[in-house]
Parts: C-alpha cells; structure tokens; sequence
C-alpha cells in the first residue's frame, strides 16, 4: 500500500507541472498578440500617412500638368481617421507628411510650389491649389 500513496503524489506533482507549463505557454502567447497588434496599428498609421502624401503630390501634379487657372481643393483620402500635417517644400519638390507615430515623406514633379509668400509651409485640407501661369499658388 505504500507504493500506491507514492505513486499517488507523484501524480500530483506531474499534474502542477504540466498546469504551470500550460499556463507560461498561454501567457507567452498573450504576450506575441499584443505586441503583434500594436505593430499593426503603427504600420496602419504609416500606411494612411503614406496615402495622405501620395494623394496630394497626385493633385499637386494634376493642377500644375492642367495649365494656368486650374484649381482644385486639397482633398485627404476619406478612410484616414488620424490627425496629420503635410509639410510642403517648393524647392525640394518633396512633401512630408507627420503623424503621431513619425513621419512619412514622398516627392512630386512640379515647378514653382509656393503659398504666395514662401516655398515651405504647412497646408490643410481643404486648402485651395492653383496654377497661375508661372507655378502651383496653395493658399
């Protein structure tokens, strides 16, 4: 009978082993969601800042390719619900976009990019593009 209660209590102990090895498993693979999720919110982000760029070097392009007196609006992608700022350097030809997590850049084709009285600055949506003959005026 000795053997039995031994053999009992070991059973006990591979038991707690096998519930203790099952729970780090389960708290290792919690911790690989998480992380893996908020890799995919910040590559969201980017994604949208990207769209947010692309976008407005396309209409920059458009209204300086249409000739003097095209206009049109400064119009972001509807899908984006984040805040960002587009920075615009004329004498580059590169725009910048920031977002809370960093920034996103790209470039575009157009001659004479100015607000009227500088060739860097910040837009916003809705602003109005125009091409005067000579450059594109945003303003």
């Amino acid at each position: 009978m000795a053997t039995k209660k031994g053999r009992r209590g070991q059973s006990s102990l591979e038991f707690l082993y096998a519930t203790l090895f099952s729970l780090l498993f389960l708290v290792l693979a919690i911790f690989i969601f998480v992380e893996s999720g908020e890799d995919a919110g910040v590559l969201a982000a980017a994604s949208d800042a990207g769209m947010v760029c692309n976008a407005v070097s396309i209409q920059l392009s458009k209204i300086a390719s249409a000739g003097e007196g095209a206009e049109a609006a400064v119009e972001f992608p509807e899908k984006l619900a984040g805040n960002y700022s587009v920075w615009v350097s004329g004498s580059n030809k590169s725009l910048a976009v920031a977002y809370a997590g960093g920034g996103v850049g790209c470039r575009f084709l157009a001659q004479g990019v100015g607000n009227g009285t500088s060739d860097e600055f910040y837009i916003a949506e809705g602003a109005v593009m125009r091409n005067n003959g000579t450059g594109v005026v945003i303003g």
